[in-house]
């Protein structure tokens, strides 16, 4: 019986911890807000090493519970002159996710991990889908002599906050992707 109780009292502690680890979902955050048939559909375009490709994604919100949202996702693809459509999956998304651990005081960055150069500014950004305030994240960063130049528009008024973004980089691997809200029908 002691055993029992002292088990007992060890899994009520892991899950104790186990909560107390949660944390708020930014992703769950971002769709429930709307309601269910609210949609995003999403245009990217990719030239790397002279292979091109087109991508659309069309992100549906299915379902709003207190735990979790559902979003159901249809994605085509264009690549090397054929089209593929992919089947439509569900995903869910839960309202709570697992922290993240913290860093050990001791711990030292890795000297190989390449370095961001990062500014942040508050913007318009205008796409197909419309004008959006945005936050805007530009980073450049220098790996191996590919000089890589990135920026990311994101707005609270769009679920899954996307709304742009811009990559470029030089050198050896040459590559440009673009990726822009195309389209926003909010219920």
């Amino acid at each position: 019986m002691r055993r029992m109780a002292m088990l007992l009292s060890a899994c009520g502690m892991m899950f104790v911890c186990a909560a107390v680890r949660a944390e708020d979902n930014p992703a769950y955050t971002q769709w429930a807000k709307f309601k269910p048939g609210t949609s995003t559909t999403i245009t990217m375009s990719s030239d790397a090493g002279g292979q091109t490709s087109k991508t659309e994604t069309k992100s549906t919100l299915a379902e709003v519970t207190a735990d979790k949202v559902v979003v159901e996702v249809a994605m085509s693809m264009e690549a090397a002159g054929q089209k593929m459509d992919m089947p439509a999956q569900k995903m869910d998304i839960p309202k709570k996710m697992d922290a993240q651990p913290a860093a050990t005081p001791d711990a030292k960055p890795d000297p190989n991990t390449p370095k961001a150069d990062t500014k942040t500014s508050d913007e318009s950004c205008t796409v197909p889908a419309g004008t959006f305030k945005c936050k805007c994240v530009q980073s450049t960063m220098d790996v191996g002599g590919n000089k890589t130049v990135s920026k990311v528009w994101t707005s609270d008024e769009v679920p899954g906050g996307m709304v742009k973004m811009e990559a470029t980089t030089d050198g050896p691997m040459k590559s440009v992707t673009k990726s822009e809200l195309k389209a926003f029908d909010k219920k």
